[in-house]
């Protein structure tokens, strides 16, 4: 793949992971149906579900991994001047130069002439990529299938923790409003002590801890994992095992609202997650992106909010800084000004949010729905994040 689209004269190119799946795929008239990936390593995308939609359509299936991520890194050092290749623009170039590379591999392996119908599939971020591809490429896809696309960048993304707070429930949100003003509170009485529980190593700041924590209520609330959660009690540091299951949030709050009632009045209840830890490249690279172009800041509410308010835009843009260098923060209105944001104009793009997605507010959620510009909610007690790419939905 070429390093830079916009610098023909810079001849460098780096070598870029796919996936196929041919299985039931009709030469001549099936479909191809473009997975992107988005900022993590590619396994090879939403295999279930288009697999099954391959099926039905006769379609091709292939997935190209993001620039940067996974095995596609131009470099291995991902300093501020490598990184400068890391764009939305590059990566939308990158899968415009791989539809007409994967057309002519088609055609030859199948002795066939002329294009097949192009569709591009991607969620979350991958899925405003889809959205805005089609928006700046309808001549090469037919249509655009964008599952909680954050299509509309927003520098403080506030609308992330009411969301939360409205998906928990009021009782469950007053427990986790009291976890953050407990740990608040702890860590100001002696903060060394809370955060060596966890990694004195890894935490050095407390509002880095209040990030931290605001990020297990995050997961937790979101439903996204099927992990362990662990509660913590200032009583000699006793451990209670949650399981947190996905789209079983219920339980985990109930199980929460036990343990408050149980503990005494000096608790410290403090929720830890088990992670799946991603390599640091993944968290570089996308860290520069929210940096830079993307934004969303997941900053408090207010006081009413799940996080602490000293997780607020200044906190955010410090950590940028400090990162990556002075004067690096989110240009949101450019990027907006390019795809046009919460008023993206493209057509034939197929928008999907579940009702508890937290990111929804970042997308698109048309009252009304037409053929040229399909918008649809899913409705239900667990519909979160990319809720009609996972399997039962």
């Amino acid at each position: 793949q070429k390093l830079d689209h916009f610098t023909p004269e810079d001849t460098r190119t780096f070598p870029q992971k796919y996936f196929e799946l041919l299985d039931y795929f009709e030469p001549q008239r099936g479909p191809m149906f473009l997975v992107m990936c988005g900022e993590t390593s590619c396994p090879g995308g939403y295999a279930q579900l288009t697999s099954d939609v391959a099926k039905e359509f006769g379609a091709a299936v292939v997935t190209l991994e993001h620039r940067f991520y996974g095995e596609s890194s131009p470099f291995h050092n991902l300093t501020v001047d490598n990184l400068k290749y890391l764009t939305i623009q590059q990566s939308l170039l990158d899968h415009a130069e791989f539809i007409a590379f994967y057309q002519k591999v088609i055609n030859a392996k199948f002795q066939k002439d002329g294009d097949n119908p192009w569709l591009v599939i991607g969620g979350s971020y991958a899925g405003a990529l889809s959205a805005w591809f089609r928006l700046k490429f309808p001549h090469l896809v037919i249509g655009s299938w964008a599952s909680s696309a954050v299509v509309h960048p927003i520098l403080s993304y506030s609308a992330y923790d009411r969301q939360m707070g409205i998906t928990a429930g009021p009782e469950c949100k007053r427990v986790l409003q009291n976890v953050t003003s407990i740990v608040e509170k702890a860590l100001l009485e002696n903060g060394t002590a809370i955060k060596s529980f966890f990694d004195p190593n890894a935490v050095k700041v407390n509002v880095d801890f209040l990030a931290y924590v605001a990020e297990i209520i995050a997961v937790a609330v979101r439903k996204e994992l099927q992990r362990h959660v662990f509660v913590l009690s200032s009583d000699l540091f006793r451990f209670a095992t949650i399981q947190a299951q996905s789209g079983r949030f219920n339980q985990l709050c109930t199980s929460v609202l036990n343990a408050s009632a149980t503990n005494n009045a000096t608790k410290l209840l403090v929720t830890k997650f088990i992670f799946h830890v991603q390599s640091p490249n993944y968290q570089w690279a996308w860290k520069y992106q929210v940096c830079t172009e993307m934004g969303l800041f997941r900053v408090s509410s207010g006081p009413d909010g799940l996080f602490s308010l000293q997780i607020n835009t200044q906190y955010y843009l410090d950590q940028c800084s400090q990162m990556f260098g002075q004067g690096i923060r989110p240009d949101v209105t450019t990027t907006n000004l390019l795809f046009g944001g919460a008023k993206i104009a493209g057509s034939k793009i197929m928008f999907l949010n579940g009702s508890e997605d937290p990111w929804r507010h970042a997308s698109i959620q048309n009252i009304t729905s037409s053929f040229s510009e399909p918008s649809f909610m899913l409705d239900c007690h667990s519909c979160s994040h990319v809720q009609d790419f996972k399997t039962g939905c």
